[in-house]
C-alpha cells in the first residue's frame, strides 16, 4: 500500500531513510518523529498493513484453492 507523498516529502524521506541508515551522525528525536510521520503518510499505518496483508493472504489462499481444482480435474 504505498501512497504519494509530494516531491519535496519523497526528498526529505529518502534523505531522513539514509541518515536513518547510517551510524553517524544520530537523527535527533524530530527527525525521527518526522519520518514516522513521512512514512506513515506514504505506507500507512501498522494497522492498514496488517489489514492489507490478511487480504493479500486470504486471495491468495482462495486463489490457490481455485487453481487446485483445475489442476484435479
Amino acid at each position: 500500500m504505498e501512497r504519494e507523498l509530494t516531491p519535496e516529502e519523497e526528498q526529505e524521506f529518502d534523505e531522513l531513510s539514509r541518515k536513518l541508515l547510517r551510524t553517524a551522525p544520530p537523527m535527533t528525536g524530530e527527525e525521527l518523529e518526522r519520518f514516522g510521520k513521512l512514512s506513515e503518510k506514504k505506507y500507512g499505518t501498522e494497522e492498514e498493513i496488517a489489514e492489507e496483508q490478511r487480504q493479500n493472504r486470504k486471495n491468495f489462499l482462495k486463489l490457490q484453492e481455485k487453481l487446485s481444482k483445475k489442476v484435479a480435474k
